[in-house]
């Protein structure tokens, strides 16, 4: 049986999405993987697991010992790559590394706490988001990890958002767990939206679920800016709420064409299992119309 969700979760959050042995960031193509095999005996526990690319997967889980080429990956080797990896995000859980795709500011929130403040406050803050590569980038999402700060009854606002209400497992595709968008097309064969230029936000239902925001597209070198605020903040103790890039694709994302000319918009979640299980709040934060000819 392979891991369960909850521990293939883990294994991917200990690592930050990146390669254990190379380090490299891998995003929605991070596999978790048996350090020993199952067919070997090995469990389908945390302390079984490593999170690698696909790379280093495929040198990992294949070796011919009939025509040895090269040198094996031993367990206890993949365990000692783990666990340094691990400590080291776990020691560095803000710090980006030099070769990130994505950059993203603040990679902090603080919730300061000041004496005797009584009542709800607001916290605005300006989030900046780029690509760094020499390509384009599709289906960028960042996590606000509201759920670290332990606090009740936070709102989170967009400047320029439209609420879309709820989104439920029927909005996503059993196969490949992407996110269908739909938009109406005026009077056209071809879609208003500029879509280089969507963008939304959604959090799942929940006192500890993550919100997230997610980009369609970043070109080479390009940044999005959003003015956040977050509503309703009564903490009795300074709170940070990390940020992080959580997952991107370099596969671009599609718009299909449906019967009654209105658009799917194919957009891929950061966390597919998760949105699959129930109701989401989602919002677009900016669609901008595309001139036509």
């Amino acid at each position: 049986m392979p891991f369960s969700e909850s521990i293939r979760k883990e294994a991917l959050v200990n690592s930050r999405r990146r390669c254990c042995i190379c380090n490299k960031f891998s995003g929605l193509y991070t596999d978790v993987h048996h350090i020993i095999q199952e067919a070997d005996g090995g469990p389908n526990t945390l302390a079984n697991a490593i999170a690698l690319c696909q790379d280093c997967h495929g040198q990992a889980g294949h070796y011919n010992p009939r025509h040895p080429k090269g040198n094996k990956y031993k367990p206890d080797e993949l365990r000692k790559h783990r666990d340094y990896w691990w400590e080291w995000c776990s020691n560095n859980p803000f710090n980006p590394l030099p070769d990130d795709p994505v950059s993203i500011s603040p990679e902090v929130v603080s919730l300061p706490y000041i004496a005797p403040v009584i009542g709800n406050t607001a916290i605005p803050f300006e989030l900046e988001i780029k690509n760094k590569m020499e390509i384009d980038l599709y289906s960028i999402w960042v996590l606000i990890n509201l759920p670290a700060a332990n606090i009740d009854e936070m709102v989170l606002d967009i400047e320029n958002s439209r609420n879309m209400g709820k989104i439920g497992p029927q909005y996503i595709k059993p196969d490949s767990g992407a996110m269908l968008i739909k938009l109406k097309s005026q009077g056209s064969s071809l879609p208003n939206y500029d879509f280089s230029k969507t963008s939304v936000y959604i959090k799942g239902i929940g006192k500890d679920a993550p919100g997230y925001i997610g980009i369609s597209k970043l070109s080479p070198n390009e940044k999005r800016k959003f003015n956040i605020r977050l509503n309703n903040v009564s903490v009795s103790e300074t709170k940070e709420i990390p940020l992080r890039v959580e997952s991107y694709s370099s596969a671009p994302s599609t718009w299909l064409l449906e019967e009654d000319n209105s658009f799917i918009l194919n957009f891929d979640l950061p966390d597919k299992e998760l949105f699959k299980l129930g109701m989401e709040e989602f919002g677009f934060i900016n669609i901008e119309y595309k001139k036509r000819d």
